[in-house]
């Protein structure tokens, strides 16, 4: 059976949509700069130019959510109308999120707290799950018949994507809403610090003077359809 896109999406620290994201790769814009650590020192890293507020603001988010959470809700609310034939059809529907890192970045913030002796909130640690991002991804944007959470490291969410495509080619879903988030958190930063692998400057893939990577945060999702699907979303594909 055949594996259709028909909705895609993109929020990285080069643009807030897929669309600017494509224009400002084409204009060999950066979204690399240096942010500061504290204790671990400065680092060069791809970040999201908008506080957790801000990007709830923006995209219409109710609610206390990690800032994967939220990145992941505000990429599929980017094509939210393409999704609601979901709801008036007997089609068999899926999420399959990727992430790495989970909730980390509050997690992160509680810890601090207990740390330095000061009252903390404990509850917080609730977001810390991988499964957790998925779950609260799914009650702000659309419900369907199975949800699932793949962490594989750097490679989750392009195994959400097989795992969706799979699902489909096999007849077990006609709808599969497929990628991941991921938000900086001191912790990745300090672990791939002290792999050796993070570059001290801005990244150069494929140069010769090549020296590691830097780290960034961002969401992505892809809308994947049957044939059968489309025939009742009146999408098409891309």
């Amino acid at each position: 059976m055949r594996v259709f896109v028909t909705a895609a999406s993109q929020l990285s620290s080069i643009g807030m949509s897929k669309e600017e994201v494509v224009s400002n790769l084409r204009s060999y814009k950066t979204g690399v700069t240096r942010r500061d650590y504290g204790a671990l020192g400065s680092f060069f890293v791809g970040s999201i130019d908008f506080s957790d507020e801000e990007l709830c603001d923006r995209f219409s988010i109710k609610g206390h959510y990690s800032r994967t959470t939220i990145l992941g809700i505000a990429s599929i609310k980017s094509f939210l109308p393409q999704l609601a034939f979901i709801h008036e059809s007997n089609l068999r529907s899926c999420l399959i999120s990727g992430t790495s890192v989970g909730g980390m970045d509050v997690t992160e913030s509680e810890f601090k707290k207990y740390l330095k002796g000061l009252p903390y909130d404990e509850s917080v640690y609730r977001n810390h799950a991988c499964g957790t991002i998925t779950h609260q991804i799914m009650k702000n944007t659309v419900d369907v018949d199975m949800i699932d959470t793949v962490s594989t490291a750097c490679s989750s969410a392009a195994n959400a994507i097989l795992a969706g495509a799979n699902h489909i080619k096999t007849g077990s879903f006609d709808v599969a809403i497929v990628g991941g988030a991921d938000s900086l958190s001191e912790f990745t930063v300090a672990g791939f610090d002290s792999l050796k692998i993070y570059d001290s400057q801005i990244c150069r893939p494929f140069d010769k003077s090549r020296n590691g990577i830097n780290l960034g945060e961002g969401a992505g999702f892809l809308l994947l359809e049957s044939q059968k699907s489309m025939l009742t979303s009146g999408n098409k594909p891309l």
